[in-house]
């Protein structure tokens, strides 16, 4: 296959993968709007942004850093593997802690529990973060896609059965939790194939990687946090 068949084909299912997530989010938000209090419903909102603000900080800009760098090798991503796992624990034991801050910042103390379960996906992402990369770099979308198509649909289906036990924002968060864990266990089997991460952390060889992800950092954390200020 050539590199343009690659890409082609590359888009064709990112496309798929993209308009299927979007309509089972879509879908999920109507029937959690329908079934939920609108209190509840709003933190849901809350929730995400400090899922997505969090996640900005905890790749560190190191992902572009990887694409960015044709001739990394498997010493360079052993540490930036470890770093990101160091920086996912680092974020959750975080969010952890400020979870009561948090909270009285939106001025929400029943907030407090969600925020303690769903920091959990900072360590469980963390994980296979660079497996996913890789396999971006390596231009399998195909196989990115196929992850993120399944682990969204159980995901929806797995909230549909909670929120029909339960009625309650636990079964949100429960399916953001499982979506993070699927998506891991897969990424992780994939990606063990393209590189083995080794037990090594060598800080100067990711110097240069760490710098541009700085870069790369301030630029994303800027954007969403404009974004996201209202």
């Amino acid at each position: 296959m050539t590199l343009k068949e690659q890409a082609f084909r590359g888009v064709k299912w990112t496309t798929m993968s993209s308009i299927m997530v979007a309509v089972v989010f879509f879908v999920q938000n109507i029937i959690l709007a329908r079934v939920l209090s609108h209190a509840d419903y709003g933190l849901i909102s809350l929730l995400l942004v400090i899922i997505g603000f969090a996640n900005i900080f905890i790749d560190m800009g190191i992902n572009n850093a990887i694409i960015y760098k044709q001739d990394i090798n498997h010493s360079q991503l052993s540490s930036l593997y470890w770093l990101s796992i160091f920086s996912g624990t680092v974020f959750f034991i975080i969010v952890f802690i400020a979870s009561p801050i948090i909270a009285a910042f939106y001025e929400k103390p029943e907030m407090q529990p969600y925020i303690l379960y769903i920091s959990s996906i900072f360590i469980i992402s963390s994980i296979a973060r660079q497996f996913r990369i890789l396999l971006q770099k390596n231009l399998d979308f195909v196989t990115i896609s196929k992850i993120e198509m399944i682990a969204s649909v159980i995901s929806f289906i797995f909230c549909l059965i909670l929120i029909y036990l339960y009625r309650n924002i636990y079964a949100f968060i429960a399916a953001i939790i499982l979506n993070n864990i699927i998506q891991s266990i897969l990424f992780f089997i994939k990606g063990i194939k393209i590189h083995k991460p080794g037990f090594i952390y060598k800080h100067k060889e990711i110097k240069d990687l760490l710098a541009f992800g700085r870069f790369q950092l301030g630029e994303r954390s800027l954007g969403y946090f404009i974004s996201q200020l209202d």
